[in-house]
């Protein structure tokens, strides 16, 4: 991985932090979630195993500060005392934001290749790749969603560029495929505070989060099964194969706070 780091200490009012990650993260092997997650298809060949691990996010830039405002008691603007100081003064903001990513997707086939007998991994295999075949549906070319493209009824996936393996096969699938990921994450927390001093040993704080301030959303889709795994019947569509009908995040929350520091 890269990583890079630039950081403020506080002067003028404003201290800040700033890191962008560059990664490629690969595992022959996942340690969390279930066996949609990234399962192994065959405990014999663990060469075929390696893959991208579920938790790549190729880059990852975080940035947090923290502005006191130039106002009240001792500051640049209005420096004034008493009642006056007291309500003009003690004001900051305060806030984190990230961009990240998405994290590779996870196909299963829907249809056991190994009949009534369970394979190593229960009743789970993976597909084949179908060469020269797009694997992002129309409606999701460019990593943007457009519900009204033709195709695969809202489906991020083009459902033609896998098949279901042979009888008594395991699919060429790799276990995680980077080539179609789940959207870009973006989110933004502001905080606005407001600190007050009683007595020299007494202060009040009061604080208003906004998170996810701009209210932006995250497209999630249905992965059939799991968070990670989405499972393929066939050519066809099953459990609402790669289709987008959720939010992969939370909406904008506004919540208050009062606390008296002594």
């Amino acid at each position: 991985s890269l990583q890079v780091q630039a950081r403020k200490s506080f002067s003028y009012g404003l201290t800040f932090l700033m890191s962008y990650t560059w990664s490629k993260t690969l595992t022959d092997a996942e340690s969390i979630f279930n066996e949609f997650s990234g399962f192994t298809q065959d405990y014999y060949n663990r060469k075929a195993e390696k893959a991208l691990s579920i938790n790549d996010h190729p880059s990852n830039l975080v940035l947090s500060y923290r502005y006191e405002l130039p106002l009240g008691p001792g500051k640049k603007f209005a420096n004034f005392s008493g009642t006056a100081g007291k309500v003009i003064g003690g004001w900051s903001i305060a806030g984190i934001q990230q961009y990240q990513s998405g994290a590779p997707a996870v196909i299963v086939s829907g249809s056991n290749s190994f009949g009534d007998y369970a394979g190593p991994n229960g009743f789970l295999t993976r597909p084949n790749i179908v060469p020269g075949v797009p694997k992002r549906s129309q409606a999701y070319v460019n990593g943007t969603f457009d519900p009204n493209a033709p195709g695969d009824a809202g489906s991020i996936y083009n459902a033609n560029a896998w098949t279901t393996p042979a009888k008594y096969t395991f699919g060429n699938a790799p276990r995680t495929d980077g080539d179609i990921r789940s959207f870009f994450y973006s989110n933004e927390d502001v905080s606005v505070l407001k600190r007050t001093n009683i007595s020299d040993r007494v202060n009040v704080e009061f604080r208003a989060d906004f998170l996810n301030i701009f209210n932006r959303t995250v497209f999630g889709f249905d992965q059939g099964g799991d968070q990670y795994g989405s499972i393929l019947g066939g050519n066809a569509l099953a459990f609402g194969f790669g289709r987008v009908g959720q939010q992969g995040n939370y909406p904008r929350e506004i919540q208050f706070g009062l606390k008296i520091n002594y």
